[in-house]
């Protein structure tokens, strides 16, 4: 046969498998026997895809039996056994170091199938026992023979590795042994050190091995495994993926954003990259806290399959770089921070820019995520139709490699709803590098494979029992695309199909009936609320949002979708009305949709954690938003004939239980929701029947990677913590203890003022660990950080980082802290950069390393300013860290610029304190350092955004008259370069038919956004002179400016120092800045040239003059020395007053003669110090 022919129909082959071990509905009892059929009619391809020998036809029923739940007869197989024992070996099962088959359809079934089909039945055991469950119970005899299997395949491949330590021998006859040494599948099975980037693997967890096995499979196979071709680097290794030591799997690409991208990969399996990234994942979900290399491998796994940039943008890759790669501060074009101060901005800031937009510019509530983007250009994700979206990014790396696209497009034709999986799972990837952007692009490719839109939208309810008038609700709606434009599957009024059926192969059967358990929904125990949102139109008042209220939502959104969609057509077919009706044939209309499937719910609540993710700051309507997408999918699991994922539920009762925490009537209501997720998933069915068992645990697998739900032992953690906020410390502490979580059962006992008892816990454990035995002797390190933290001693930490090799991040942590509370900062800010370089993925470290750097003693502003843009770079929320980011740049001086001149970083600072600001709205210091820098660089939109949010949040308190009056000049200032410029752009019709440059209409839009503040602040506070002489300024300098109400606002600033300064007649600086406004006073008399303005203006004066005569007129009593200023101003008010005579006519002019006369006004009789 053609090496061709035999090519294509083993990857023909391979892909069947594909879909059939990703699908989301169960595979039918035959699928085997219909992966060979060849739907093409191709014979040939048929024949040489066909299994030859029973052991071929074997392993392809145990991949069958596999999709369906059960992994048992892949882990029983022994192709299997052998595959995997020398992939872990990292030779092929062709022989030990022997060349691999020449034929493709050998290397398929004897190496790169085995490996691949026992890879993923180790993925599901260990997945079913330590995350979706249910989990292998002593008490089923199918999960016995099942852990048994497991554990001889893990033993068989890990045989002779120094890192594996064996389960313990079983004495005694084994109840329904299976000859592989069974035993109880409750108990630990063989371990294997996965800790990865200093961060330890939690405790209470069985079956590392499994995970451990899998990861070094899938990258064997990735790597060439099987074929004897080259190993590409960055895939993985053995001892990177295998034991755990540096993750493996990152990917030159992924880690850092050089090197070319991969070439296709020449085996049959094109979403392996894919699993290769979910065990991955899996591993990272294991360990206390984040890995950079664990991430780098899921980045690099999904990016095989979807393209370079989908996931982690080329711009932002510098954000997975640890220690081994850049040093601390990642990569810099310096190696380490420069202590004095100097140093160029572009390097200052490593992939870093700032957002333009200013959400108190223009009143808008400013959620949203900040724009983090390289020096390449930000991130522009193009969605396409139903083919998932190709992402290409502006920064760097472009479209998708050939094979990704490919891939792509294939998924998208033969298995959208796997497609709609992959970028569930990307989004997940996304904001665990803290890429909101990223991830709300990955959540529309997934609508779009799916050809549906999620958005929210408002409908009238209620929340209370007996409330009578009906309030805005927020509420989640999807719309679909009609694919044969008359009544789509699934629609309103149309057929019920399943949609899920698309994803699986030619030969698959419907679904199941779902019979499977799903996590208790626990209503909330109210008297008075109802703990959802009852929508107007809903049946009984006891009933969740009905299916009616939320179809006639959905249908009026497709409704108004579809004639924005035909408005459109018309006015770009220009009115044509055949040309009109063409471009609408072409489009499929958007309809309401039915009940969602699984994939689909996914895809909603994904949609809602994104959103919340991407809110600036903790922002009050993200957790309602999030909430309302939650609610939608709790309400697929109660409606009639709907399809519920039972982890895409448990997810979304958890999501809504982190919502209400800060809620107190529903407090009851969160430690009960949060108590039934864990027992769902703790739950192993023992008495229900094993096809049931099987069925349950496959349905949970499918989607348990894009529900994105914790693992089992991070929600048992969050129960805990429910336990100890409400007070329940003792509860929490069984949980804590099961869990062998040492450091939070500590705390407890430290919170009970139990501090000997703990002591004497970590005391018994270490003497535990002082054995040979690797699982306790791995711990010693972290038990000797928490003896440390009881008994207060440094020197615990150091042991334990020398103990650890120098790979416990804790340890150098801990005695940062202590440093710190001694105020030696120097020392603290070593020892964080000794921790950063063990794992850099930590925001809270790089803040606490720049406060030291801040600190006396510590690197100074320059090294400061580095460490808070990777706190911004991994957490852009952290309003903090914007804010301290802005003060270490004012505090640098002048930096170097690209082209080596020098320049003052006060506008970078200011985008830092624009971005702080955002997120601390309610800090009004924070406002005021934006005035400052606004005021400082001239930019006079953030200055105004500034003065109105401070005015919004502090009323009269955040008035700030200096601040108006430079908003005045620069708004002034822009006016008159306008008029001044011919080249201001072109000519545009202002409204009135006038033509007017763009500039011109710039600065006019500005100076009317000043003029409603100011009368804003005017409304607030009428006694502060600088807002009277702001708005003078205003009107005075620009086009169109009153001269009468310049001239008001004149009088009231003089007015307003005289009545609020006590010492204007007798302190030089006070006198001083009163003659000031009353000169400017008298300068708008003059202009206006009215009678009665200038009378009164020269009153004003003469009596001001009269009074301070004694003082700082001629031969008064002040000392020339000390009333040098007070004289100067005494004389200027006096040529100032014969200015405003002057031009006064004679009878009225009489009244002034010799210099003095006129009465005190009304201002200066009630003003302290004022006449009397």
């Amino acid at each position: 046969m053609a090496p061709d022919t035999e090519r294509a129909a083993v990857t023909r082959l391979g892909q069947r498998l594909d879909i059939l071990l990703c699908a989301v509905s169960a595979p039918p009892t035959d699928e085997a026997g219909g992966l060979c059929v060849d739907n093409d009619g191709d014979t040939a391809a048929a024949a040489a895809a066909a299994p030859t020998t029973a052991a071929n036809r074997g392993l392809l029923a145990a991949a069958a039996a596999l999709a369906a739940g059960d992994p048992l007869p892949a882990l029983s197989h022994p192709l299997v056994v052998a595959a995997l024992a020398a992939a872990v070996a990292g030779t092929s099962t062709a022989g030990g170091g022997a060349a691999a088959p020449a034929d493709a359809a050998a290397a398929f079934w004897s190496a790169q199938l085995p490996v691949y089909v026992g890879a993923l039945a180790l993925l599901a055991t260990f997945v079913r026992d330590n995350w979706t469950g249910p989990p292998l119970s002593p008490a089923v005899p199918d999960d016995v023979r099942l852990a048994g299997a497991a554990d001889a395949v893990v033993a068989a491949a890990m045989a002779g590795r120094g890192t594996f330590l064996p389960a313990p021998a079983v004495e005694g006859p084994l109840p329904l042994s299976t000859g592989t040494g069974t035993r109880d599948p409750s108990g630990e099975s063989g371990w294997v050190d996965l800790s990865a980037d200093g961060e330890d693997v939690v405790r209470g967890v069985v079956r590392l091995g499994a995970l451990s096995v899998a990861r070094t499979a899938l990258a064997w196979l990735l790597d060439g495994g099987g074929r004897g071709s080259r190993r590409y680097s960055g895939s993985g290794s053995d001892s990177g993926s295998g034991s755990g030591g540096g993750g493996g799997g990152g990917g030159t690409t992924a880690a850092g954003g050089r090197g070319a991208p991969l070439p296709p990969l020449e085996f049959p399996f094109p979403l392996a990259p894919w699993w290769a990234a979910r065990a991955a994942g899996l591993q990272a979900g294991l360990l206390r806290g984040p890995a950079p290399s664990l991430l780098r491998a899921v980045v690099a796994g999904m990016e095989r399959v979807l393209g370079v940039g989908a996931v982690l943008r080329p711009s932002r890759a510098g954000l997975l770089t640890d220690a081994a790669e850049g040093g601390v501060y990642g990569e810099t074009t310096v190696e380490q921070p420069d202590r004095n101060g100097s140093g160029e901005d572009d390097a200052l800031l490593p992939d870093l820019t700032f957002s333009e937009d200013d959400a108190s510019s223009n009143g808008d509530d400013g959620s949203g995520a900040s724009s983090l983007v390289g020096n390449g250009g930000s991130g522009n994700h193009n969605d396409s139709g139903g083919g998932g979206g190709d992402h290409s990014d502006s920064g760097g790396g472009g479209a998708p490699s050939a094979p990704a696209a490919s891939t792509v497009a294939w998924l998208a034709a033969a298995a959208p709803d796997v497609l709609a999986m992959l970028w569930i799972e990307a989004s997940h990837a996304a904001r665990q590098v803290y890429d909101a952007e990223a991830a709300a692009a990955a959540i529309a490719a997934a609508a779009n494979a799916l050809r549906v839109r999620v958005r929210l939208s408002g409908a009238l309810g209620v929340r209370t029992k007996y409330q009578v008038r009906s309030l805005a609700q927020l509420t989640a709606v999807v719309l679909r695309r009609d694919p044969a434009g008359g009544v789509p599957p699934n629609a309103v009024g149309g057929p019920p199909v399943d949609s899920s059926a698309a994803t699986a192969p030619a030969a698959a059967m419907p679904p199941p009936d779902g019979d499977w358990p799903l996590p208790a929904d626990v209503p909330l125990d109210d008297t008075d609320l109802l703990g959802y949102a009852r929508l107007d139109g809903n049946g009984g008042a006891d009933e969740p949002p009905a299916d009616d209220a939320v179809a006639s939502i959905e249908a009026a959104e497709a409704a108004a979708e579809n004639a924005a969609a035909a408005a459109a057509a018309s006015a770009t077919a220009g009115g044509d009305a055949e040309t009109t009706a063409a471009r609408l044939a072409g489009l499929s209309p958007w309809v309401a949709g039915g009940a969602l499937s699984p994939v689909e719910q996914a895809v909603v609540l994904s949609v809602g954690v994104a959103a919340a993710s991407a809110a600036a700051g903790t922002d009050s309507m993200a957790v309602g938003e999030r909430a309302a997408f939650a609610a939608r999918v709790a309400a697929e699991a109660s409606s009639a004939g709907g399809e519920a994922s039972s982890m895409v539920l448990a997810h979304a009762l958890l999501v809504r239980s982190d919502g209400e925490a800060a809620r107190g009537r529903f407090q009851e209501r969160v430690l009960a929701q949060t108590a039934a997720v864990a027992d769902f998933v703790a739950d192993p069915m023992a008495g229900s029947p094993p096809a049931a068992r099987s069925a349950a645990a496959a349905e949970r697998r499918r989607l348990a990677w894009a529900s994105g739900l914790p693992l089992s032992w991070a929600v048992r953690l969050a129960h805990a913590q429910v336990l100890g906020r409400l007070g329940m410390v003792r509860s929490a502490m069984v949980i804590l203890e099961a869990l062998d979580f040492v450091d939070e059962l500590i705390d407890c006992h430290t919170l009970l003022g139990e501090s000997a008892v703990a002591e004497g816990l970590v005391r018994t454990r270490l003497a535990s660990a002082d054995g040979g035995d690797p699982r306790a002797t791995a711990a010693r390190p972290r038990l000797l950080c928490v003896l440390g933290d009881v008994t207060r001693s440094p020197l615990c930490y150091e042991l334990a980082w020398r103990e650890s090799a120098g790979r416990c991040a804790r340890a150098q942590r801990a005695l940062a802290a202590v440093a710190t509370t001694d105020r030696r900062y120097g020392d603290a800010a070593r020892h964080w950069e000794a921790a950063l370089g063990v794992n850099a993925l930590s925001p809270d470290g790089w803040f606490s390393l720049g406060v030291a750097h801040l600190s006396p003693g510590g690197g100074g502003p320059l090294a400061a300013a580095r460490a808070f843009t990777r706190v911004v770079q991994q957490a852009p929320d952290h309003g903090q860290a914007w804010n301290n980011l802005g003060r270490a740049l004012v505090e640098c001086g002048p930096g170097l610029g690209p082209g080596g001149g020098s320049g003052s970083r006060d506008a970078a600072a200011l985008s830092a304190m624009r971005e702080a600001a955002k997120r601390l709205r309610d800090a009004p210091e924070v406002w005021d350092n934006v005035v400052t820098l606004a005021v400082r660089t001239g930019d006079t939109e953030a200055l105004i955004g500034a003065l109105d949010a401070l005015m919004d949040l502090s009323g009269a308190a955040g008035v700030r008259g200096s601040a108006l009056r430079a908003a005045a000049d620069q708004v002034v200032a822009r006016a008159a370069a306008a008029v001044a410029d011919p080249r201001g752009g072109p000519p545009r019709d202002d409204g009135g038919g006038r033509g007017r440059t763009e500039a011109s209409v710039a600065a006019a839009r500005l100076c009317e956004r000043l003029l409603r503040t100011l009368r804003t602040a005017t409304g607030l506070v009428s006694s502060m002179a600088g807002v009277w002489d702001a708005l003078a300024a205003l009107h005075e300098g620009t086009p169109g400016g009153s001269v009468s109400a310049a001239l008001e606002a004149r009088r009231k600033a003089l007015v307003a120092t005289l009545a609020t300064d006590a010492n204007w007649v007798r302190e030089a600086t006070a006198w001083r800045r009163a003659a000031a406004y009353a000169l400017r006073w008298a300068a708008a008399a003059v202009v206006h040239g009215e009678g009665g303005a200038l009378a009164a203006a020269a009153g004003q004066l003469t009596s001001m003059l009269t009074q301070t005569a004694e003082r700082w007129g001629p031969g008064g009593a002040a000392a020339e020395s000390e009333g040098r200023v007070g004289i100067h101003a005494w004389a200027e008010l006096s040529d100032a007053r014969d200015l405003v005579l002057a031009e006064l006519p004679d009878d009225a002019r009489r009244r002034f003669r010799g210099g003095a006369g006129g009465d005190p006004t009304a201002a200066e009789r009630g003003a302290p110090g004022g006449a009397g």
